[in-house]
């Protein structure tokens, strides 16, 4: 339930700062990781796909997030002109 909004707000926040190649990646990888699990259950599901490839997401969201420079949109820059 808690991934469910990190994966609708998460892409939206990088496609916001213009990294649409990472909002993609970072929307398709959830998906793709479910689906691994669920479709091929016999196959990949014992191996610990699903919660093993959410940590890794997390952590790169996490980390992508820590080291990316902050959007300028409102930062106030102190004004040359006395009033």
């Amino acid at each position: 339930m808690f991934q469910l909004s990190a994966l609708v707000f998460v892409p939206l926040w990088f496609y916001q700062l213009g990294d649409i190649r990472q909002a993609k990646r970072l929307a398709m990888a959830p998906v793709v990781l479910s689906l691994l699990h669920y479709a091929w259950v016999d196959v990949f599901g014992r191996m610990g796909v699903l919660g093993i490839g959410t940590t890794v997401w997390y952590l790169v969201v996490v980390s992508t997030l820590l080291f990316q420079k902050a959007p300028a949109v409102g930062i106030l820059q102190p004004s040359s002109a006395e009033p």
